[in-house]
């Protein structure tokens, strides 16, 4: 009987709603940057984070401006007078430049 086939066939192939969706995947916080940080290094080296996405950069006796831009766990520093773009990896509360120079938050 083709409609006992059909029926059949209807009941394998059904679509299944009682499963969940897949899970989200989890939210994660973006990195809150302080608006000073000086250089583990060098406590004259100072990089200032100001509003509207701008910084001021003191190093080597040098200053330096630009914008800046946050990716996930990097800083990105676009330097003006260099014309040039600087990745900073966001380790917690630190950042680290060319991957082992260490800025902090004073009093941290």
């Amino acid at each position: 009987d083709a409609g006992a086939v059909k029926d059949a066939i209807s009941q394998v192939f059904s679509i299944d709603n009682t499963q969940s969706p897949p899970p989200s995947p989890p939210l994660t916080t973006p990195p809150v940057l302080g608006s000073l940080y000086v250089s583990s290094q060098n406590n004259a080296d100072r990089l200032q984070l100001n509003a509207g996405n701008a910084f001021a950069l003191q190093e080597g006796g040098q200053s330096f401006s630009g914008t800046y831009a946050v990716n996930g766990n990097t800083l990105t520093l676009h330097i003006v007078q260099l014309s040039k773009d600087v990745d900073i990896v966001i380790d917690g509360s630190r950042l680290l430049v060319n991957g082992d120079e260490v800025w902090t938050q004073p009093g941290q």
